[in-house]
């Protein structure tokens, strides 16, 4: 193993030497896990919105960017290194892009479990995975889901191992569970090391679990999002200062920690699943493969929503498979109730018959849709449409009760017609497709040496 010092003041020999010694240990008990480390000047840029790849055994990195103008992944030129120790970009595994892979089974009911055909959240999904890969990337997540903690702490972790961060901690008494450690946990300086030594060798993300932070750890945590500096103390080695820049990832089954870390200071990035996931019949085991997929295909591909978001410029070959049309405007469906309601001189209807006959039109033609609108606001909107076919007025039947306002003449409708059938393709299927049209910018071998090729055409 070569390491090339142009700046060996930056580091002193024995923090290297606990980082040497980590690595070696890890290469024992794994071989495929250990890196070559390559150092050259800290002042040297890291490109932005590029994913960086690398093999085990070689200098070069591939550093990949999406051009929208040619809508071709190319390779950014003169870039074949990294920063100093402990500032190296983010690396993905080189090898998959000598593999074609195609979307499995086991992926798309992975994906249709948590966002079902809501096709904007794996968008979300994508856009994630790739700021997490990203070296100057959004460096705080967090992932609700109400049913599947378990099943996304073991996609991060687990499939997606060669970019996690593999923290030793020490669990508490009472959370002997836990196969990560806490928020509170990553600000203790035993594990800043251990942070510090996972970005030295080019790790992306680090998960957490959702035990939230001290008072006191506060200020160390937000340190660790912004990117400041951040001190190391040791026996071994003075005070030492480095820039955090893994994406710590949180996944959480309670709303209440959701909200108070997307509330606080810390301003998390959400990505909510409860309102789309479904139960799983089975339990879905994602393998090597489905990691070289994502890593090729899915992740990439996110890097083509970011970079033509941040140039505000259109989809050059959007999907064109038929989404699920949106809900209808609140006032159009007002309207769509109004055209059922009949004409009938000796019928009357007070304000909450017709408000309670509204809500029961929207739950039975909407798929269970509630409305937006109180009963003062409905009445409003629905006296403005009806005013030139119906006699508002408050009728006196009996000086005894309250006498509410009525619509002289109009006649309720008994029944209503059924929601629209869905789309003829199942939710899996409309999902599958979009994974199809994803697949066409997958990084493969077709790339050769320039990895400027247009997507596929299949």
């Amino acid at each position: 193993m070569t390491v090339l010092f142009e700046s060996a003041s930056l580091i002193p020999t024995k923090l290297l030497k606990k980082y040497f010694s980590d690595l070696m240990r890890r290469y024992k008990a794994n071989p495929d896990s250990a890196f070559q480390i390559h150092t050259v000047k800290p002042e040297e840029v890291i490109p932005s919105n590029t994913l960086n790849f690398q093999s085990k055994c070689h200098y070069t990195l591939h550093s990949i960017y999406y051009d929208p103008h040619s809508d071709r992944f190319k390779q950014v030129d003169s870039y074949n290194s990294y920063a100093a120790v402990g500032y190296q970009a983010k690396r993905l595994p080189s090898s998959v892009l000598n593999e074609t892979c195609r979307v499995s089974p086991s992926i798309t009911a992975f994906l249709n479990i948590l966002c079902r055909n809501n096709l904007s959240l794996v968008d979300q999904f994508c856009s994630f995975l790739t700021e997490a890969a990203l070296t100057d990337g959004i460096r705080f997540f967090v992932l609700y889901t109400k049913a599947h903690k378990a099943a996304l702490q073991s996609f991060l972790s687990e499939t997606l191992s060669f970019t996690a961060s593999h923290i030793s901690f020490k669990p508490y008494a009472k959370s002997k569970q836990r196969i990560c450690p806490t928020l509170n946990q990553i600000t203790k300086p035993t594990h800043l090391h251990s942070l510090f030594l996972a970005q030295s060798t080019g790790k992306c993300t680090v998960l957490v679990d959702d035990v939230l932070p001290s008072n006191g750890n506060l200020p160390t945590l937000q340190n660790l999002i912004d990117g400041k500096h951040i001190s190391i103390k040791s026996d071994f080695a003075p005070l030492q200062h480095y820039n955090n820049r893994l994406c710590i990832v949180c996944v959480t089954d309670k709303s209440s920690t959701m909200e108070y870390l997307h509330k606080k200071e810390l301003k998390a990035h959400i990505l909510d699943f409860s309102l789309t996931e479904s139960a799983a019949s089975r339990p879905i085991e994602l393998n090597s493969t489905d990691a070289t997929w994502i890593y090729n295909t899915l992740i990439p591909y996110g890097l083509k929503l970011k970079t033509l978001k941040g140039q505000k410029i259109s989809d050059p070959a959007p999907f064109d498979v038929q989404r699920t049309p949106p809900p209808l405007a609140e006032t159009a469906c007002i309207r769509a109730f109004f055209q059922l309601c009949q004409k009938q001189n000796d019928c009357c209807c007070d304000t909450h018959e017709v408000y309670q006959s509204y809500c029961q039109f929207l739950a039975v033609t909407q798929n269970g849709r509630k409305t937006e609108f109180s009963k003062i606001q409905f009445n409003k909107k629905f006296r403005e449409i009806s005013k030139s076919k119906f006699i508002y007025k408050r009728p006196h039947r009996s000086r005894k009760g309250p006498s509410p306002y009525c619509y002289i003449g109009l006649k309720l409708p008994e029944t209503f017609p059924q929601s629209e059938a869905a789309p003829s393709a199942p939710q899996e299927d409309c999902l599958m497709r979009y994974l199809k049209h994803i697949e066409k910018y997958q990084l493969t071998g077709q790339m050769k040496t320039t990895l400027d090729i247009p997507p596929s055409k299949k």
